[in-house]
């Protein structure tokens, strides 16, 4: 099998190796064995620092090529150092943290929130409702890594088959480099080969050989392969069909044991229970944050908010766009252009709709923090040293350090100030939200799309 070949047809692969949007990760109804709130919570940190993060190494990497000046390095190093922007009251409630130096926004000279008690908002109250076929869904996943594969040697291939097949691609009737590849692993219509071969490969008899042609994009990454005119040789020699074990108690104990569900989880009744229940959390902590997310509209909405932190607006958007030249960097020498990131990591067509997307982000991330700041002021919420000692466990746990090691690192690279500013910020949303949804009247809104799936 020739690896080299995958790589270099497989035009998205690289969006395997991108980690799941954050929301889509910790705000999806999925049993994931874990508390939402604190993955939340968590999922923002990760957002934060891995941005930094991102910065820091761009900054090294700039050093590096500009070392033929030490002194001109110097000065860069010097402006490069990590400026906190942070506000008053946060300060206030983070203990024990040196903010020497920071930029400190008084919240009150930017907004005046608006009312943030008796709000009325419309959700779709079934939206926290699990389902049998939810949890069956749940279980089928559970039961993928105990499956069995047969390999079908007759038949038709259609969109969805998962497929063996060799390949060898040919310009001008001569084979290119790394376009030729045996007993590889695609699913029809899945969109990872070049569209054409994509489209090509539904329909075809299993054993038979195939010439298809295909037209590689003009922006392919490849100088001698854009825009070309290729035909790619293939055989199809089995279609894979996983097979399901027996959902069985046997079974049920093996993927508790294997999961770590708990010991007295021995019957394939006691496991579905089980997977209800921690849906069931998810689904409803899903619901609270959707709440409280509509009523944070609403608040923002009547608030008045005059001028901006700018220095907190100019910190988000070099954070934002620091990730987004980082997947540059990290995806440009696979042939991966700045549009096809664009499109497959944001949605977005072109730079122009990032630069937009920044933009709103940034007002509405800075907006939310100024009326969430504001309300806690009035309402005089803290966080206790508990809650935020919690936030930072599940962060370590998350990327397996300790906590002396992760003060480390913080330490090296100047961020603890803005670290632990940010643990108790995202520890009073929390405690924003338990005031906020206290005396919220629910109104019950319907979905209006279709719940097939739901039922």
């Amino acid at each position: 099998m020739n690896s080299c070949a995958m790589d270099f047809i497989l035009r998205e692969k690289y969006a395997s190796m991108f980690v799941m949007s954050l929301e889509d990760t910790f705000e999806n109804t999925r049993y994931n064995g874990g508390n939402m709130k604190s993955k939340r919570l968590v999922a923002m940190l990760m957002a934060g620092c891995m941005a930094l993060s991102f910065t820091a190494c761009k900054k090294e990497e700039k050093s590096n090529k500009e070392s033929e000046s030490a002194s001109q390095n110097t000065t860069q190093n010097a402006e490069q150092k990590t400026i906190l922007y942070t506000y008053d009251y946060l300060k206030k409630i983070t203990p024990g943290i040196n903010t020497d130096g920071a930029v400190v926004y008084k919240v009150d000279d930017f907004i005046s929130v608006g009312e943030y008690k008796n709000l009325s908002v419309e959700i779709d109250k079934s939206s926290k409702n699990v389902t049998d076929a939810d949890v069956l869904s749940t279980l089928d996943s559970l039961a993928q890594s105990y499956a069995t594969t047969n390999e079908i040697k007759e038949g038709t291939t259609k969109k969805g088959d998962v497929i063996n097949l060799d390949y060898s691609g040919l310009k001008d009737g001569v084979a290119f480099d790394n376009g030729t590849a045996q007993d590889q692993t695609y699913t029809v219509g899945s969109g990872k080969f070049i569209s054409d071969l994509d489209a090509g490969l539904e329909g075809l008899e299993v054993g038979k050989e195939y010439s298809i042609p295909c037209k590689f994009p003009d922006d392919y990454g490849n100088e001698e392969l854009n825009g070309k005119d290729v035909v790619f040789v293939v055989t199809v020699n089995y279609i894979a069909e996983t097979v399901l074990p027996e959902y069985n108690d046997e079974l049920a104990a093996k993927i508790a044991t294997d999961q770590k569900f708990g010991e007295d989880i021995k019957t394939m009744d006691q496991l579905k229970e089980h997977i209800k229940t921690e849906l069931q959390k998810n689904a409803e902590e899903i619901y609270k944050q959707n709440l409280f997310n509509l009523a944070m509209e609403q608040i923002i909405a009547s608030s008045t908010f005059t001028g901006k932190p700018e220095g907190d607006y100019t910190q988000l958007t070099q954070s934002l766009q620091a990730t987004f030249d980082n997947y540059v960097s990290q995806y440009s020498s696979m042939g991966i252009t700045e549009e096809q990131i664009l499109q497959y990591f944001y949605q977005l067509e072109n730079k122009e709709a990032f630069d937009k997307y920044v933009e709103e982000t940034v007002d509405n991330q800075v907006k939310l923090r100024l009326a969430v700041l504001a309300i806690a002021e009035k309402e005089e919420l803290t966080v206790t040293r508990e809650a935020a000692n919690k936030v930072i466990e599940e962060y370590c746990s998350y990327y397996g350090v300790t906590k002396e090691d992760l003060e480390k690192q913080l330490e090296e690279s100047d961020m603890t100030a803005s670290f632990y500013v940010d643990v108790y910020y995202y520890g009073l949303l929390d405690v924003v939200s338990d005031k906020v949804l206290e005396t919220i009247v629910e109104v019950d809104k319907p979905a209006t799309t279709d719940t097939t799936n739901e039922n």
